[in-house]
């Protein structure tokens, strides 16, 4: 459950990125994020999870509309009326499985939040992504579909449609071939 991966987005002629320290495999941070896309959209998806937040411990298109079933480690889902996707809750149960500094984002996932830290900090780029050596996969998020790359020599595992079934998504990787 340690799989750490950057997720990323198209910047300009090149990419920023940010980190993701759990579930980093296609069936958990990929996945979530074309759930998290299907749902809201590529544009409004971005802002949440590049402009509003600087660092992520997960990524899960249902955190926050569920609750955690303690020792099961499975969510059930339940309402959670007038906190809109998107926005932070604050009031988390379960305090202890997660960092202190981590917060719920509604609909994407927990995030930490340092504010001692500028956020110019946290974005992975070119020029320092060797920093990063441990992650192994990055989703880069463009207009084309969820680009997924392993990196372990492998390079570019390929791209997913938006319009993808988010449980289908090793499946059309054919991830077992770079495991």
């Amino acid at each position: 459950m340690g799989t750490q991966s950057i997720i990323m987005k198209p910047n300009g002629i090149a990419w920023e990125g940010r980190y993701c320290h759990l579930d980093g495999y296609p069936s958990g941070v990929g996945a979530a994020i074309l759930e998290i896309v299907q749902r809201d959209g590529l544009i409004f998806a971005q802002d949440v999870l590049f402009n509003k937040h600087k660092i992520w411990t997960t990524i899960n298109g249902e955190q926050g509309m569920t609750n955690f079933a303690p020792g099961t480690h499975s969510y059930e889902k339940v309402e959670k009326p007038g906190v809109p996707i998107g926005d932070v809750v604050l009031n988390i149960k379960n305090k202890d499985l997660i960092q202190e500094n981590s917060i719920t984002v509604v609909g994407y996932g927990e995030s930490i939040i340092d504010n001692s830290i500028p956020i110019e900090k946290y974005v992975i780029t070119e020029s320092n992504l060797s920093g990063y050596s441990h992650c192994k996969w990055s989703y880069l998020m463009s207009n084309e579909g969820l680009q997924v790359e392993y990196y372990n020599g492998k390079g570019v595992v390929g791209i997913v449609p938006w319009s993808t079934n988010p449980l289908d998504i090793e499946d059309v990787l054919e991830v077992e071939r770079f495991l």
